[in-house]
């Protein structure tokens, strides 16, 4: 979920944000009339629709792992990862992870993103989620990470993200 404050105006938006592994989709719903369905008060809200087409590892596409926001610099941080699967489903082999921002709008999300490429060794990191630590600035955050090898093992990784 996402709260847009602007206190010049005293204006509050509040939406939910889902995110679509396979088709890297992001839906952002109003919060309230969400929650209004959830009570059997409201039809089910049309979301806003956001396609993005994301970076390939090999001629595969990455399909996004995991978000979370980042209130002060008003951006989305995004995980992808990308498996030499078929689907979404099931396990393959890991080629590898990227780390993402899409900037947040006063109505919504941008429709364009930046990222890099998670360095890694020999082992190659399939990142499946990211909080935020701590934000130093509008220009960086501290980031946890947390990767799965399929092998029913996980590593933390913290870091630091500049943009």
């Amino acid at each position: 979920m996402y709260i847009w404050k602007d206190t010049s105006r005293k204006i509050y938006s509040c939406f939910l944000i889902h995110f679509n592994r396979k088709k890297n989709v992001i839906f952002q719903f109003d919060y309230k009339k969400f929650l209004q369905y959830i009570k059997g008060e409201l039809a089910f809200p049309e979301p806003k629709c956001y396609s993005f087409t994301l970076p390939e590892i090999n001629g595969i596409e990455a399909g996004f792992s995991g978000a979370s926001v980042l209130p002060k610099a008003s951006k989305i941080i995004f995980t992808a990862s990308v498996e030499d699967t078929d689907n979404a489903y099931d396990d393959g082999e890991i080629l590898g992870s990227m780390i993402g921002t899409i900037d947040l709008l006063d109505a919504g999300i941008s429709d364009t993103f930046e990222y890099c490429l998670i360095p890694h060794g020999e082992e190659k990191l399939k990142i499946e989620s990211v909080t935020v630590d701590s934000e130093d600035s509008n220009e960086g955050a501290n980031l946890i990470l947390i990767s799965d090898d399929d092998k029913g093992n996980s590593t933390l990784v913290k870091c630091k993200l500049v943009w």
